[in-house]
């Protein structure tokens, strides 16, 4: 017969095992749901011919572009910076987050930080960045 010691052992050792388990698989769902080419709308000025498209790789590169720089337009996109991105899952809080680091252009550094996650569908990702400011992103899924 078992002792009440082991039971309780077993039993937190098979919950920690289940949240690790459902842990990876919704990181690994949010990363695939990520990945991809995205494009910045302008809330603020919906009749904008500005463009800024980021693009989340599956080697957790990305790259932003844009169709202007400093106010100055821009005859193509052209890529501003470089950086890198990783999901990390809370399940305290927010449980859906972007880390976003590596961006070293004075344009966009401060992009660099955690990242949470508000709206994540197949056509949208809304985010906002705490850290800065409460510096927020949305975008629709390029075709």
């Amino acid at each position: 017969m078992l002792k009440k010691q082991n039971i309780t052992t077993i039993l937190i050792l098979s919950a920690s095992f289940i949240f690790a388990f459902f842990t990876g698989c919704t990181k690994t769902k949010v990363t695939h749901k990520i990945e991809g080419v995205w494009d910045k709308v302008w809330v603020e000025d919906l009749s904008t011919i500005n463009k800024e498209r980021w693009i989340f790789k599956p080697d957790n590169t990305i790259i932003i572009m844009r169709n202007f720089y400093n106010a100055t337009p821009m005859p193509s996109m052209d890529t501003i910076e470089i950086g890198h991105w990783k999901v990390e899952i809370d399940a305290k809080k927010n449980p859906k987050n972007i880390q976003l680091y590596d961006f070293k252009d004075g344009n966009v550094s401060y992009y660099n930080g955690k990242w949470i996650i508000l709206t994540l569908n197949k056509k949208e990702l809304f985010m906002v960045n705490k850290e800065c400011g409460r510096l927020f992103r949305e975008f629709t899924k390029a075709e």
